[in-house]
Parts: structure tokens; C-alpha cells; sequence
């Protein structure tokens, strides 16, 4: 299908933790990762090969699944697939760069010390970082846009965050790595 395709293609996977071998829903995928990834990456290499574009967007929870090198001693053929540094949490420098790409989008400009505080209450983890701005977003009147953020403007705000979601998505975070990574129990 691919190689019958001639525009640029996408293929999106999202929650890709139901498609790996330590999925809670789909014993098969013990067995049949390897081969699909095997399948996957072969036909991606030979699409690059005659000149045809395609990029794989993955979405999920955990990355175990796509940084060992190895399950029961076979390769691991998605290990090709994702870049070591998507893998974990964001540079700090990256992370309050992220913050200040994005913000203006939504009428936003953090100042450096408004995404250095973002960054580092969210342990630079994109996804938190997203969470916590999306709250900003929803809590700055529309009517005063554009508007710089400060520290000072957002502490309650990020603080409220930490309250209410923080704990939810500390108790998500740790419940999934105990799943894929038992033995850190």
C-alpha cells in the first residue's frame, strides 16, 4: 500500500502502549511486536529508498517498548525508529524554549523566568508542561491578549496545578511504570 501511495504519508499510532508486549488488553502483541516493527521498518526504509515520503507519529505512555534492543534475545526492530532524546524528559533549555514557541500561538509570551518555573515544576516532561500551560491558558483573560507572563503571574496558577493534577499524574505515571517495570516495585 505504500509504495502505491504518492503523496507524503502519515501513520499515526496512538496508545501505543496497547500495541507492545506488555499490553494489558492484547496478549498477541508478546509475540507479534517484533514481526509487526520487523514489517514496519522494512517497508518504511524501501519507501525512503524510492523517494517517497513517509514519517510515523507515535503517541503513548511508556517508552520501554522502543529502548531496549532486544526482547526474549531477538532485535529489536523499533528500537530504529525513535530518537534516544524523545525518550525522556526535555533539556531545560528546551523545555522553556518549547514554552516560549508556543505561548504566543495562544497570546502568550512567557518570560524566561515565567518557562524556567513551568519547566521546572513539570520536571521538564513535555506532557506535564503541556498540562500546566493549557491551565495558564485557561486562566488569563482573552480580552488583555497579548500579554507577557511572569513568574510572579503564574505561581498560583502552576501551584494549583500541582494540587489538583499533579498528584493524578504522578499517581498515573508511577501506576504505569510499575506495570511495564515490576521489578522497580
Amino acid at each position: 500500500m505504500i509504495e502505491r501511495v504518492e503523496k507524503p504519508l502519515i501513520l499515526a499510532f496512538d496508545e501505543i502502549d496497547y500495541i507492545t508486549p506488555g499490553s494489558p488488553t492484547c496478549s498477541h502483541w508478546r509475540t507479534e511486536f517484533i514481526e509487526f516493527w520487523r514489517n514496519m521498518r522494512a517497508n518504511y526504509q524501501a519507501a525512503s529508498r524510492s523517494g517517497r515520503r513517509v514519517s510515523i507519529l507515535l503517541s503513548g505512555v511508556s517508552s520501554k517498548w522502543f529502548s531496549v534492543e532486544s526482547i526474549e534475545g531477538i532485535e529489536n526492530a523499533a528500537l530504529s525508529f525513535i530518537p534516544e532524546e524523545y525518550l525522556s524528559s526535555l533539556p531545560r533549555g528546551a523545555a522553556k524554549a518549547m514554552i516560549e514557541s508556543i505561548g504566543p500561538m495562544a497570546g502568550l509570551r512567557f518570560d524566561e523566568t515565567a518557562a524556567d518555573y513551568i519547566a521546572e515544576c513539570c520536571s521538564d516532561m513535555p506532557f506535564w508542561i503541556r498540562k500546566a500551560c493549557s491551565l495558564v491558558h485557561a486562566n488569563v483573560d482573552m480580552t488583555v491578549r497579548p500579554i507577557t507572563i511572569t513568574r510572579i503571574k503564574i505561581q498560583t496558577i502552576i501551584s494549583a496545578f500541582i494540587h489538583d493534577e499533579g498528584a493524578a499524574l504522578a499517581k498515573v505515571a508511577l501506576q504505569h511504570l510499575f506495570r511495564v517495570y515490576p521489578e522497580l516495585r
